[in-house]
């Protein structure tokens, strides 16, 4: 009967556009709810991160009300999803419901006229059944597909960004070491602000320089634009005479070893830290030459199972000169021609810096290295010591040249900026 399956077909569509107006609602909720519980997480990691700070602040009632707010905008926002879902539901039944009272009203009236028989009526109800289930389940299918597509606009997020531009073709051998920086300007991403501003800088083989100044005048990054964690706007970096932009990036960074201030360590063996990354993997005697040459030997034999003792989330288990002596000895594996250091004595007991600049010493034998410090133990026999200041070079020398010369740098000795332990 075309007259009834023309009902059934002009009804169908509120049950879709219905259910799709539903559904975007519960993408929208769904998609707070991503957010929410991300900065929950968040907030659970700071608080476990800094739980000392946390105690001595007595900030217990100030973390637990940041965590009940975002937790009661999460419970807010999942019983509107499910009020969102049920509403639904209940749309889609009620339509159902109306489209089958329609039919059985209408086709009651074709029977009484004898335009249909019982047979033809039976067969049709059947056929109906069968069509409007398969509807029902495709608008109840697109509130779990909304929650999806929420969820999977955080990944998406991260999988559009842009990928590390790596243009180079050159691949290079172990170099010598001879970097310059020509008229060198950078800004960071999304920002105006120039961080380096005109900077000419030059290192040979074997040459050890020093970067000092006050704190945010450009030092570090400096030394970020050598493996090109950024890159520059104007200007150019060679090293060896290639451009570093014309060099493929795993290349580049074979070259280069860094110890900071931040010691990143894994949750795994110390054996595992020490060789991070390194293909071929090191023999057990190199390894151990490393260790010995980082001044590590004495506290590694001292853990339970040696070398192969797990050291926990980030190295928890590890005192802060523990952690820097790892980092070294990686850097012996690496055996890099280039070295950078990055306040790699800060913050440490003075046996300990001993210690650590003992090792550093041996580090830097025979390595073009930029020594980033605060600590004029550290400097002080520096081949150049580059004097920064608001991302410009402010004056050169050696220590002696810039005490007598550079008053800013005579400014840093004796407000304490270089400290002379």
């Amino acid at each position: 009967n075309w007259k009834l399956t023309l009902t059934i077909f002009i009804i169908l569509p509120p049950i879709l556009l219905v259910a799709k107006a539903f559904a975007r609602r519960v993408r929208r909720f769904s998609h707070v709810n991503m957010r929410s519980l991300g900065e929950m997480t968040h907030i659970l990691q700071e608080s476990i991160k800094g739980h000392k700070i946390v105690k001595i602040h007595n900030g217990r009632e100030y973390e637990k009300q940041r965590f009940f707010q975002v937790a009661n905008r999460i419970r807010q926002f999942q019983q509107k999803a499910l009020v969102a879902g049920a509403g639904n539901t209940a749309a889609v039944e009620l339509i159902t419901a109306i489209t089958v009272s329609v039919v059985i009203v209408l086709s009651t009236l074709y029977a009484i006229q004898e335009q249909q028989s019982v047979g033809h009526l039976l067969a049709f109800y059947i056929a109906l059944g069968l069509t409007l289930s398969p509807a029902k389940r495709l608008a109840s299918a697109m509130q779990p597909l909304q929650k999806g597509l929420a969820a999977a606009e955080s990944i998406f997020e991260v999988l559009d960004e842009e990928r590390e531009k790596d243009l180079g073709t050159h691949e290079l051998p172990r170099v010598n070491g001879d970097i310059i920086f020509c008229n060198v300007s950078f800004s960071y991403p999304g920002t105006d602000k120039q961080v380096l501003k005109n900077i000419n800088l030059k290192l040979k083989k074997g040459m050890n320089i020093a970067l000092v100044g006050h704190s945010g005048s450009g030092k570090t990054t400096i030394a970020n634009l050598i493996p090109r964690f950024y890159d520059i706007e104007q200007g150019s970096i060679t090293l060896d005479g290639v451009d570093l932009r014309d060099i493929k990036l795993q290349s580049l960074r074979e070259q280069i070893a860094i110890v900071s201030q931040d010691i990143v360590l894994f949750n795994d063996s110390v054996l595992a830290n020490i060789t991070y990354g390194m293909s071929p993997r090191p023999t057990m005697e190199q390894i151990q030459k490393a260790i010995k040459l980082a001044n590590a030997e004495e506290f590694i034999s001292q853990l339970s199972e040696g070398v192969e003792t797990p050291l926990g989330e980030d190295g928890a288990t590890l005192s802060g000169g523990q952690r820097q002596r790892l980092a070294i000895a990686r850097a012996f594996l690496k055996d890099t021609p280039l070295l950078i250091l990055d306040e790699a004595t800060s913050a440490l007991d003075a046996k300990t810096e001993e210690l650590i600049e003992e090792s550093l010493d041996r580090l830097k034998s025979s390595k073009t290295t930029i020594t980033i410090a605060h600590r004029l133990s550290t400097i002080i026999n520096a081949d150049l010591i580059y004097v920064m200041k608001d991302g410009e070079i402010n004056s050169k020398g050696t220590h002696a040249e810039l005490l007598e010369k550079s008053e800013l740098y005579r400014q840093l000795y004796q407000s304490g900026n270089l400290d002379p332990s």
